[in-house]
């Protein structure tokens, strides 16, 4: 089948399309030619991946959830890196308005589904394609023996979907952090949040319940007919008392029995759960992450934390949840207190390749965790709720000195949202990778914790969201991390060590050779036996000697020298970046690449 254009150049081509079948099959046609395709079933879906990828050409229809499209496509045409990327319109609208707008905005290539042949789309494509203003590179044929491995390095090994030269070395992008000036002042910045918090304050329903609660002697009938007050909360505690939370008998149906089933302790924690979820769903979020996505990830580490502490009993499981419920409302409510400005900070960690709250800290004075504890305090939230969430960023060490009294029931919550963040589930909008082993070893947690965590927390995530958000629409799961990476080997001591999750899923095809390996050396007296574990691992899969990737605290360390030889390596310290992994990863694939001195300094 030939190419896209004369010289048979392959594409990156986003598919943009409501109709499985659509998406499907033109994805197969795509692939067959050799392009590399990615299929989004919504705008959301679409936006979070332009967001973090290059694309030579978008495939849309504009009629996706309701007239989204459109919105996306004017988006896409006043982006200033997006604005000259083809766009191929797949439409059933025969409407001379919707063609005229999408004239109006810069959309030249369209083809009627009623008139679509095969033939029909490759020639639009071929045509739309040529229209780039800049030539688009040939990508390299996997399968073309003609254009062999530079020696020393291994065929496949570079990852795909990131532009690796245009991330900036961590010393680089430390040197662009600290000359940032702040976008606002610390003032004018906790004024604009008053008015958000004032605007998205608990219901008085909520509110009522909360010191109801509170009485010693409030009757269960008397919580049944606050929690009435308000139908929709009161169609979400019975939906709640259903999920797997709870669930034990036959399904209830009435509000008095979804409280007696969760409990007169628990309904407070409950309904101001569901409560605050109401408020603030509607709120925006950061840009390329749909609300769906925030709060399902919010609810797995809820779920998670409240799993932790029935474990370690440093914090009552009912609290644990609500704090990780609530550990990035800041989050939300930066995006809806300054939008625009907070918008220019996510671009920013995402050009830089640094965690978010690094940009934070820097051009808004204040991290999206000590946002929330602004806006939770005027909302009376009690202190031991409201400080896990203020640190659960901190590396364990810093956590302890912060608040020594209350640092294990932090780690729970910190915990909890580094392994969500591992295992993928929802998007916070961090792209960050934090290390967890320090957090095991504090809450004496036992061998199996992340294995048995990452079978269950999935389920009891879908399971939940369903009770606890407002639609039960499904959510698009983002594209997993490891996908975007070459089989690999990875080498840790320790069973506790989530990052593995993240970089090298037990799911990975076990045919495939490793390409690289990644090693995670926590300090010196790790080295040996690591290189000794490294070097079992390549004769066991009869490969070797790989390129090496080494993840350490400061980014220092590297497996041993005299092993070194003939290796092409680099060295990350974590927390790091999903995209500086990639970047890490690419570099070492590069033909007459020695050493990589780009280190990160750990977070605070």
């Amino acid at each position: 089948m030939p190419g896209v254009d004369s010289a048979g150049a392959a594409l990156n081509i986003l598919l943009i399309d409501p109709s499985p079948i659509v998406r499907e099959c033109l994805a197969l046609l795509l692939r067959a030619r050799k392009d590399r395709v990615h299929v989004a079933a919504s705008t959301d879906e679409g936006r979070a991946y332009l967001a973090s990828y290059p694309v030579d050409l978008i495939v849309i229809d504009p009629e996706i959830d309701e007239g989204e499209g459109l919105k996306l496509i004017r988006a896409v045409r006043h982006d200033p890196k997006l604005g000259v990327t083809p766009l191929l319109v797949l439409t059933h609208a025969r409407d001379k308005s919707i063609i005229l707008m999408l004239v109006e905005l810069g959309v030249s290539h369209c083809l009627l589904k009623s008139n679509f042949t095969i033939d029909a789309f490759f020639k639009r494509l071929a045509i739309a394609a040529k229209s780039h203003p800049h030539p688009i590179e040939r990508a390299p044929d996997p399968a073309d023996p003609a254009e062999p491995a530079p020696a020393g390095t291994h065929a496949g090994a570079c990852p795909s979907g990131v532009n690796t030269a245009a991330i900036p070395t961590t010393e680089d992008a430390i040197k662009s952090l600290k000359e940032l000036k702040p976008v606002l002042g610390r003032a004018d910045l906790l004024e604009r949040l008053q008015k958000v918090s004032e605007l998205r304050a608990i219901s008085p329903a909520v509110a009522n319940v909360m010191r109801m609660a509170r009485r010693k002697d409030a009757s269960t009938d008397a919580l049944v007919k606050a929690v009435r007050v308000d139908h929709a909360i009161a169609l979400k505690v019975i939906k709640l008392a259903n999920s797997s939370a709870y669930t034990r008998g036959d399904p209830v149906t009435s509000v008095k029995d979804a409280v007696v089933r969760i409990g007169t302790e628990s309904i407070c924690q409950a309904v101001t759960n569901i409560g605050i979820i109401d408020q603030l769903s509607a709120s925006t979020v950061l840009p390329g992450f749909s609300p769906g996505l925030f709060w399902e990830h919010a609810i797995a580490v809820a779920i998670t934390a409240a799993e932790l502490a029935r474990q370690t009993k440093q914090i009552e499981p009912d609290q644990a949840f609500t704090i990780g419920l609530l550990h990035d409302i800041g989050r939300i409510l930066l995006a809806e207190a300054i939008p625009d400005e907070y918008a220019g900070v996510a671009r920013q960690a995402k050009a830089l390749s640094l965690p978010l709250e690094q940009l934070e800290k820097r051009m808004l004075l204040m991290t999206h965790a000590e946002v929330a504890q602004e806006v939770l305090r005027t909302w009376a939230m009690p202190r031991d709720l409201v400080d896990p969430i203020v640190y659960h960023h901190l590396s364990m060490s810093n956590i302890r000195s912060a608040s020594p009294k209350n640092a294990n029931a932090i780690a729970v919550v910190a915990l909890a949202d580094r392994l969500v963040h591992a295992m993928e589930i929802g998007a916070s909008g961090n792209d960050a990778i934090y290390p967890t082993e320090d957090f095991f070893e504090a809450l004496r947690l036992a061998p199996d914790t992340l294995e048995n965590l990452a079978e269950r927390i999935p389920e009891m995530t879908d399971d939940l969201k369903i009770a606890m958000l407002s639609g039960s629409d499904p959510v698009p799961a983002p594209t997993r991390f490891s996908a975007t990476l070459p089989p690999l080997l990875y080498v840790t001591a320790s069973h506790a060590d989530a990052i593995r999750t993240i970089i090298a899923p037990e799911q990975r095809n076990p045919e495939d050779p490793p390409t690289i390996a990644v090693v995670r050396v926590r300090a010196p007296d790790e080295r040996a036996p690591l290189t000794r574990k490294l070097l079992d691992l390549e004769q066991e899969a009869g490969v070797g000697p790989l390129p090496v990737l080494v993840l350490s605290p400061a980014g220092n360390l590297l497996i041993q020298e005299n092993h070194l030889q003939g290796r092409a390596h680099a060295k990350l310290a974590l927390p790091t970046t999903r995209d500086r992994v990639r970047a890490a990863i690419g570099a070492i694939c590069t033909p007459g690449h020695a050493a990589d001195q780009d280190t990160l300094p750990a977070a605070a």
